[in-house]
């Protein structure tokens, strides 16, 4: 069935109320300066694959993949910090990811996540930030996606494990607890929407809002020349060696889809400066970057999200041993 194009709009509109709903609930809840007034956080929608709907830039197959081999069920909480289980999308141990999922009808709808910047995971430095990491060993605690909570109930042995490992555990617990909260409000106001239009238009606006990103990226790239563009740059050094680390990225247009390749960037460093980049993140925030650059060559609407509608028009290469595709347990904190 058909949703008409106001309702479309209605729901919309309301999909991006709850990504502002979920931002001041973090603000105001959590704990540590560094989420409070840094405002070094994140969140989203992400559908039943993973897919980011609308909100911050994320990419959620970590979410499918927990999803696809464990029991997932209404009251559930997962969370995880592990840059390398989650392809990246985590990009270091310092930044904790918690997932509330969203059941309409028996079935999964989508998931609230938020994720933030802790004071301390129990690295070698506070911050979850030492320079002189060699593995990623020394850069914190490792959390595989766990359930924070099961069928509504929380599971205190793994928040006190988190606690003890930190040196702000007071500001752990309850930034973490914060981060959950917002995903409830997702949920809450997920169900309000499809209480008043029907599950059916609330995921017909999905595959609209999937839609519309598409078109639009089709369009900015139509605006690259089809030749290849190549960008270098450098950085210093990787903390533990005195060698420079190379950025090479080119970008290059066949008709409407687009390929990104890291060819050319540096190996995998001993220090902390490699960085698990994840494609599909990748995708979202190229898809940003464009849009700026645009400019107004064309007309592109300021209230849509970079969404994962995006997937299909982009293909990313990042050579495996690289320092933007490390092998475990190379350091990632920086």
């Amino acid at each position: 069935m058909r949703i008409d194009p106001i309702t479309i709009e209605v729901i919309a509109n309301g999909l991006k109320a709850l990504i502002y709903e979920m931002d001041a609930a973090i603000e105001r809840t959590a704990m540590s300066i560094i989420i409070r007034e840094q405002h070094d956080f994140g969140m989203s929608l992400v559908d039943h694959r993973g897919w980011v709907v609308t909100g911050t830039a994320f990419a959620g197959q970590t979410l499918a993949e927990y999803a696809a081999t464990h029991p997932v069920e209404p009251g559930d909480v997962i969370m995880f910090n592990d840059p390398y289980l989650s392809h990246g999308e985590i990009s270091h141990l310092g930044d904790t990811m918690v997932a509330v999922p969203i059941f309409w009808e028996g079935n999964l709808l989508a998931w609230g996540i938020a994720w933030g910047h802790h004071m301390d995971i129990g690295a070698d430095a506070p911050a979850a930030m030492p320079t002189q990491a060699t593995e990623i060993f020394h850069e914190g605690l490792q959390i595989p996606p766990v359930k924070l909570y099961r069928q509504g109930v929380l599971n205190e042995d793994v928040l006190a494990i988190v606690a003890r490992n930190s040196r702000t555990p007071e500001m752990i617990v309850g930034d973490t607890l914060a981060l959950s909260a917002a995903g409830k409000i997702a949920e809450k106001r997920l169900h309000e929407l499809c209480e008043k239009f029907g599950g059916a238009a609330v995921r017909e606006t999905f595959q609209v809002l999937f839609a519309r990103a598409r078109e639009t990226m089709r369009r900015l790239i139509a605006l690259l020349p089809e030749r290849p563009l190549s960008f270098e740059d450098v950085l210093d050094n990787d903390g533990i060696t005195d060698e420079p680390l190379v950025i090479r990225m080119t970008i290059e247009r066949t008709g409407e889809k687009l390929l990104v390749d890291f060819t050319g960037s540096s190996p995998q460093c001993a220090g902390p400066m490699n960085y698990p980049l994840n494609p599909s993140l990748l995708k979202l925030r190229l898809y940003n970057l464009l849009r700026l650059a645009a400019g107004e060559r064309i007309k592109i609407d300021p209230q849509l999200d970079a969404n994962q509608g995006v997937e299909d028009l982009v293909e990313v290469h990042i050579p495996e041993g690289c320092f933007l595709n490390p092998a475990y347990p190379a350091p990632v904190s920086l």
